[in-house]
């Protein structure tokens, strides 16, 4: 019993219990900040959106000139 709580008490198991809790409090930390939708949006992202508000105008002008 003696060996445990000195083993508990010294500096490398203080330390290493520490170090995982601090882990584990970021990662509960990058839990909750994490957002739901990715706000940002990269190059492709961007340009597939661009192409396709182009291909809509294109589809729509189409349509609206065969209807009339």
């Amino acid at each position: 019993m003696a060996f445990r709580q000195k083993l508990r008490e010294s500096p490398h198991y203080q330390s290493a219990e520490d170090v995982a809790e601090q882990a584990q409090e970021a990662a509960t930390a990058a839990e909750a900040v994490a957002p739901v939708v990715q706000l940002e949006k990269t190059d492709v992202q961007m340009w597939a959106d661009v192409f396709t508000v182009v291909l809509l105008f294109l589809i729509w002008r189409e349509l609206r000139r065969r209807g009339s």
